[in-house]
């Protein structure tokens, strides 16, 4: 999917997933969902605040006793700002990473880019 209007462009997608597993006495089916969004506003010429998020979502599987989760849920959180001058782009992001369950450490990140054409 992309939308654009006037100085903001969106970009997104979606992808789902099943996967059919010989398990014990039947089969397994292993679902995922990944989503993705991706944005940009021109607040000035030459000057964009980029922004995005997106996730992993799991289905239930039979594990264990009963159903339960075959993996924990992520999402990111992903922003920032730019610039761009003749032939020099410069950025700087902020990524989060948000686990909905266990115990894996945050992989947050910060992340300045120098672009420059020649």
């Amino acid at each position: 999917m992309e939308f654009s209007r006037g100085h903001l462009v969106l970009d997104g997608e979606g992808v789902s997933r099943a996967w059919r597993v010989p398990w014990r006495r039947r089969d397994a089916v292993f679902k995922r969902l990944d989503t993705y969004l991706e944005g940009k506003y021109t607040i000035v010429p030459r000057s964009t605040e980029p922004f995005g998020v997106s996730g992993l979502h799991f289905g239930d599987a039979p594990l264990g006793q009963g159903e339960q989760r075959w993996d924990y849920d992520t999402t990111e959180w992903e922003g920032g700002s730019g610039s761009l001058w003749r032939r020099t782009c410069c950025e700087d992001r902020q990524a989060r990473d948000e686990d909905f369950g266990g115990t894996r450490p945050k992989d947050n990140l910060t992340v300045m880019q120098l672009v420059v054409a020649y």
